[in-house]
C-alpha cells in the first residue's frame, strides 16, 4: 500500500469518526426532548424547574404550541391512527436534534475540512459561521410565525368557500410546518452562500445577475412542488422571499472587490 492510498484511507477513518460523533450528538439531543420534560416542583414555598423524564417532553410541549399556533380557527386536528401522536413527537424530537446540534455538527465538520483550506478559504468561512446561523434561524422563524399559518389559513379559507369541512390530521400538520421551517432555515443561507462562492472566485458577480430568470423559475417550480395546491397564491408566498434573497445576495456578491 502506497503512500497516496495512507492518506486517502486516514481520511477516510476522520470522516467516518466525526460523522458518528455527529450522530450520537444527535440521538443524545433527540432521547433528551422525546423523553424528558419539564415540571415544578414546590420546595420549602419556592417552586423549581426540574427536568425528569415525562409523558409531557418536550416534543410534545412543541406540538401543543403547533396546535395553538397554526391551527386555522374552528379547524379540528384529528388523530386517524393510534400510533400518530407519537410518531408525530419523534418528527418534532428529530428536528429539535438537528437545530439544537448544528453547532457541534458544525464544529466536527469543520476540523475535518479546514486542515485542506487556505489561510484565506479559513477566515471567510470562520467569520459566516454565525452569520449562518443566525440567517437559519431567522428563515426557519419566519416560516414557522408567518408563512406556515398564512398558508394554512388560506388554503382553510379557500376549501371553506368551497363549502368543504376541513380536518386537519395531527401528522399532516406537524410534517407540513417542519419541513416547510427546515426548507426556509437553509434557503436563508443563500445570500450568505452566494456572497462566499464570490468572494472566494467560485462564481463571478456577474453570473448571479445573468441567470436570474433561471433562478426564479426554479423559486416558482420550488414553491409549487412543497405547496401544490393548485391557486398559485401559496406557490408565490413561497418564492418571493426566495426571489428577494436571490436579489440580496446579488447586492451582496457586488460589495466584494477582487
Amino acid at each position: 500500500m502506497n503512500d497516496t492510498d495512507m492518506g486517502f484511507l486516514e481520511h477516510l477513518w476522520e470522516l467516518r469518526r466525526r460523522i458518528i460523533r455527529c450522530l450520537i450528538f444527535f440521538f443524545a439531543i433527540f432521547l433528551f426532548t422525546f423523553v424528558m420534560g419539564p415540571k415544578k416542583f414546590t420546595f420549602l414555598g419556592r417552586e423549581i424547574p426540574i427536568v425528569y423524564p415525562s409523558s409531557e417532553s418536550f416534543s410534545s410541549l412543541f406540538i401543543e404550541k403547533f396546535l395553538l399556533n397554526l391551527a386555522p380557527e374552528n379547524v379540528i386536528v384529528v388523530q386517524m391512527r393510534p400510533q400518530e401522536a407519537i410518531i408525530s413527537q419523534i418528527y418534532v424530537s428529530m428536528v429539535l436534534a438537528f437545530i439544537l446540534g448544528f453547532p457541534l455538527y458544525s464544529l466536527e465538520m469543520w476540523k475535518f475540512i479546514s486542515p485542506a483550506l487556505t489561510p484565506e478559504e479559513k477566515k471567510y468561512l470562520a467569520k459566516s459561521s454565525i452569520p449562518a446561523l443566525f440567517l437559519f434561524l431567522s428563515g426557519c422563524s419566519f416560516s414557522y410565525l408567518i408563512l406556515a399559518p398564512w398558508i394554512l389559513n388560506f388554503l382553510y379559507v379557500l376549501g371553506k368557500n368551497m363549502g368543504i369541512e376541513t380536518y386537519l390530521t395531527l401528522s399532516s400538520l406537524v410534517s407540513f410546518t417542519l419541513f416547510l421551517s427546515l426548507s426556509f432555515g437553509l434557503v436563508f443561507q443563500m445570500p450568505l452562500l452566494m456572497y462566499l462562492l464570490t468572494r472566494l472566485g467560485v462564481v463571478s458577480k456577474k453570473t448571479w445577475s445573468k441567470h436570474w430568470k433561471i433562478a426564479f423559475f426554479l423559486f416558482l417550480l420550488f414553491g409549487a412542488v412543497i405547496t401544490p395546491d393548485g391557486s398559485g397564491v401559496t406557490q408565490l408566498m413561497v418564492a418571493l422571499p426566495m426571489m428577494g434573497l436571490y436579489l440580496g445576495g446579488i447586492l451582496l456578491s457586488k460589495t466584494v472587490r477582487k
